[in-house]
């Protein structure tokens, strides 16, 4: 990781000036936030960057040693950018950044529980299902969320989490020469990156995030889980249709010999248990007494 960015402030820079252009695609999101944080924003953000890691990039020490130091000793902070440095079985190191506005809950609830990972497949869970040691390194904090409105709150959290992921180019090498100053090389990295949505985007529906690149990675892992993709079949639909007649022609028949069964189960059940004298109207007193009452009118109990 010797040869990531020694500049943070740079990068920052030319990040903000570049989605905040009135050509950026980002600009209908980002721009007037940027307006109304005029002179500010960029102060701001650099401010939650933790001073530790300022000076790690500084002085060209970022590895994965000196941010093991950085790693908190007590609880979490609870809304900011974390790094998540993940060690394979095949002794591949691999990285991830993330965020969010409850990172206790993020980190230990969610990724530490098996079936949190399960139901939220991705690129980041597929590569801690196949670890054989990670840790989180808490990189950016901000320390007085309520502060910001939730929209606020949500882009200020994107942003931090760009520029995290430009600062440890955790991202695509197109995304990296994308976003990146110009004097900015993208480095030959020695791990593999698990970032592939843009955090610009999130929140963003209208956004499609491509994996077609993800088929000529060079690492075994991150293929396997294209593949994956590639393969897996569309979730089951679990919403309830409106009206029977929405249903597939065998779920209609299904439905319909389970109700003739539940018919049939409740006249065996009730039929020598119920009076004739309750057998005042066929749609009086429920499907219980319309069998009945059916029964005694076609197939009277004999004495």
């Amino acid at each position: 990781m010797a040869h990531l960015p020694t500049d943070p402030r740079a990068i920052l820079s030319h990040l903000l000036s570049a989605i905040t252009a009135p050509e950026s695609r980002h600009f209908d999101r980002y721009g007037e936030f940027s307006r109304r944080n005029e002179g500010d924003l960029e102060q701001l953000l650099y401010s939650f960057l933790r001073p530790e890691l300022i000076r790690l990039f500084q002085t060209r020490r970022v590895n994965p040693r000196t941010l093991q130091a950085l790693q908190p000793n007590t609880e979490y902070p609870k809304t900011g950018v974390y790094y998540h440095s993940i060690f394979g079985r095949d002794r591949h190191h691999r990285a991830y950044i993330g965020q969010s506005t409850d990172m206790p809950t993020r980190i230990k609830k969610q990724h530490m529980y098996f079936r949190w990972r399960r139901d939220h497949p991705s690129l980041h869970c597929h590569a801690l299902e196949d670890s054989s040691y990670d840790t989180y390194i808490i990189i950016a904090v901000i320390p007085n969320p309520q502060a910001y409105t939730a929209s606020d709150l949500s882009l200020l959290l994107n942003l931090l989490e760009m520029w995290c992921c430009l600062l440890f180019q955790t991202l695509p090498k197109g995304l990296l020469r994308e976003y990146l100053p110009g004097e900015t090389a993208v480095a030959a990295r020695d791990f593999e990156h698990l970032n592939v949505a843009l955090p610009l985007d999130q929140g963003d529906t209208g956004v499609y995030h491509d994996v077609e690149e993800l088929a000529n990675s060079h690492d075994r892992l991150v293929r396997s889980y294209y593949q994956r993709c590639r393969s897996s079949v569309p979730p089951a639909q679990h919403d309830v249709p409106d009206t029977i007649a929405s249903l597939p022609n065998w779920n209609r028949g299904v439905l319909a010999g389970g109700l003739v069964l539940a018919i049939a189960m409740s006249l065996l059940l009730q039929r020598r248990t119920l009076r004739p004298s309750r057998y005042e109207t066929p749609f009086g007193r429920g499907l219980g007494s319309l069998g009945n009452y059916l029964f005694q009118r076609f197939w009277p109990l004999r004495p």
